[in-house]
This record gives structure tokens, C-alpha cells and sequence, in this order.
């Protein structure tokens, strides 16, 4: 199926009655209003708007394939802290770079309800992560001192999101507005890894993620940008969050975005380094990931968790649209398995 682009994003995604408007969404969602919510215990009884606050959780993830390297950021806010990540990967070397950071209550941290105007900024001493969306563009700074400096532009015009939302569990939902393939231009300076580039051309993913989600949950999610031909194309698949009804699995090509099946993904939970199999039952997504670079965090902070893994590796195989097929080969991307108890 090809997605249009015919309606407005200018809309709450809560609407007068209470409830989200699920499924999938032509644009992304301009005003995620989740104070409006009509949040009631799974027994329909009013709850406070305390508890509503407590149970919102949100993230902003940026990734971006380089010509020599790989780079990633995101920003998480949770109820009770939130932390920020970054790393840098050198393709030729097979070294990383990467900083984690926490903040008590989300303090030095700005975050917001717009996919589409919304900043998010962390900061602890020194180091700063900012992502600021402007019309068509999208800049992430990032500052390490000593370490990393990148300033990196995303041209998001012309590139629909993927626009999803769905219930998750029996009194919360969840959104996303997630972009792959994304045109990138890049200024980045690494000393520790030797990396130093000016007006690098790139291609980048955008993970926006918002909701009142569920206590406890998984997801399994991939990540796939490339270039077949003299068009580029962007892959998302995922499973375990948005699957009520719908899925958020698309493709980008040739200026569209096409809806994709669901898909099963098959690892090995305790060696991520092996090979994981990614594929549809109808056979029009089969591909194979294999890990370079895994990252892995597991958090306990009382009442919310975390065991985290994102592998960065290279992806083969291939997708059918219709009656065309794309082949993918040694295309960069990342796969992830994630339980969170938020």
C-alpha cells in the first residue's frame, strides 16, 4: 500500500471525547495532547492527573549512516530520570565511542509533544545533545568536550512519516512518528577515533515515540538505510509495541512509503553477535543481519528498568513491493531487543 500525504497534520491526537485516534496517520500528529487523555484504571475508574503524568514516557532517537563512520543519539524521558546516549562508529578500525548519561527527575532536560516542532536538549556538566526540528530540517548538535563534536542536518522534506498509534495494554496507548532514509549532511570532529569530516552526505533514521505505555514491555526493532541504484531507501520493521490492530513496518523508496506485513525476528537472546533472520510469512520481507558492534545496558532504578540491546551491523536480503523486488546488500543498519519496565 502507498501512503498519501493528502491531510493535514495540523491536529491533536487526543480528540474531544478522550481517546487517541488510532491507527495509521497520513503525517505525523502535530500536538500529542496526552493531558487530555481520559485515563482510567483498567476497572474504568478516573485517574488522577498525577498518575497520567507518571505514566507518560517519551524518546527521541537519531541515527545516521556515514561514509566512514556510524553515529547515534537519542534521548529518553522517563517520570522518575531521564538519560542520554551517543556513540560514534569507526567502519574501517571497528572502534567505538560512547558516553551514557543520567539525570535525576529529568533535570537539564527539555523535551516536548510535537513530532514536528518540539526540542529536546539533555545536558550534564559539559556535555550537551540537542535535536531542533526547523520547517523542513531537523538538526542534532551533540558536544563532548575533547571527545565528539558533530553537527549533523536532516532534510525531511519530502519524506512522509511513518504515523502510528495503538492501545498498549488495556488503559494506555502509544505513538510514534519514525522516519528512515532520511537525506543528512554532516560536520563532525572525533579526535579519540581519528574521524574529522566536513559536509559529509549521509542518510539517517528519526525514532519519535511517545505514550502512556504499558508497565511492563518488549520490543524487537530494526533499522535499515541504503542506496539501490540512484535511489535511496529506508527500512523500519518492529515487533512487541505497535501491533493492536496495525504495525509500524515501512519502507521508503523511490519518494513513497510503503506499508509492510508484519514480521518475525529470530536471535539468539544471549549471543546478539550471531546471526538474527528477519521475515514476513508471505515471504515479501526476508532478510538476514549480520552484528558488528553490540551495545548493551541493563538499568535497575527501583520501580523502572531496563535490559537493552542495540547491535549495529549489515543488513542483506530482500523486499517485494508489488511486483518489484528490492534487493539489499551489506546495507548498514541497526536491530535492537529491549524489556523495559518503565
Amino acid at each position: 500500500m502507498n501512503l498519501d500525504n493528502s491531510k493535514d497534520a495540523d491536529r491533536c491526537l487526543i480528540g474531544p471525547d478522550g481517546q487517541p485516534q488510532y491507527g495509521r496517520h497520513p503525517n505525523a500528529i502535530r500536538n500529542i495532547n496526552f493531558l487530555d487523555f481520559d485515563f482510567r484504571s483498567p476497572m474504568d475508574r478516573p485517574r488522577s492527573l498525577r498518575a497520567k503524568k507518571r505514566r507518560w514516557n517519551q524518546f527521541q532517537f537519531i541515527a545516521c549512516d556515514l561514509d566512514t563512520c556510524f553515529i547515534g543519539a537519542g534521548i529518553v524521558h522517563l517520570g522518575i530520570a531521564s538519560y542520554a546516549f551517543v556513540y560514534c562508529y569507526h567502519k574501517l578500525s571497528g572502534q567505538c565511542l560512547e558516553e551514557r548519561f543520567i539525570q535525576p527527575f529529568g533535570r537539564k532536560t527539555c523535551t516536548g509533544t510535537s513530532p514536528t516542532d518540539s526540542i529536546f536538549a539533555f545536558q550534564k556538566g559539559g556535555a550537551s545533545l540537542k535535536i531542533t526540528p526547523d520547517k523542513a530540517f531537523r538538526h542534532l548538535a551533540i558536544n563532548l568536550p575533547g571527545k565528539l563534536l558533530a553537527n549533523i542536518t536532516l532534510v525531511e522534506a519530502e519524506h512522509l512519516p511513518l504515523s502510528v498509534c495503538s492501545r498498549a495494554g488495556y488503559d494506555g496507548w502509544v505513538y510514534t512518528s519514525k522516519k528512515a532514509g532520511v537525506i543528512a549532511n554532516a560536520d563532525l570532529d572525533c579526535p579519540p577515533l581519528n574521524i574529522n569530516m566536513t559536509n559529509t552526505p549521509g542518510l539517517a533514521t528519526i525514532d519519535w515515540s511517545a505514550g502512556l505505555m504499558r508497565r511492563e514491555t518488549f520490543w524487537n526493532w530494526a533499522s535499515v538505510t541504503g542506496q539501490t541504484g540512484e535511489h535511496p531507501f529506508g527500512l523500519n520493521i518492529a515487533a512487541g509495541v505497535n501491533e493492536t490492530g496495525t504495525n509500524e513496518n515501512g519502507l521508503w523508496w523511490r519518494n513513497k512509503l510503503f506499508s509492510l506485513p508484519n514480521v518475525l525476528f529470530e536471535f539468539d537472546r544471549y549471543q546478539p553477535l550471531k546471526p538474527w533472520q528477519m521475515y514476513s510469512e508471505d515471504g515479501s520481507v526476508d532478510l538476514t543481519f549480520t552484528p558488528l558492534m553490540p551495545r548493551q545496558e541493563r538499568m535497575h532504578l527501583g520501580i523502572v528498568a531496563s535490559n537493552f540491546r542495540q547491535v549495529l551491523g549489515q543488513f542483506q536480503g530482500r523486499i517485494q513491493i508489488e511486483k518489484e523486488i528490492l534487493p539489499i546488500a551489506n546495507a548498514w543498519g541497526l536491530a535492537e531487543d529491549h524489556y523495559a519496565k518503565w
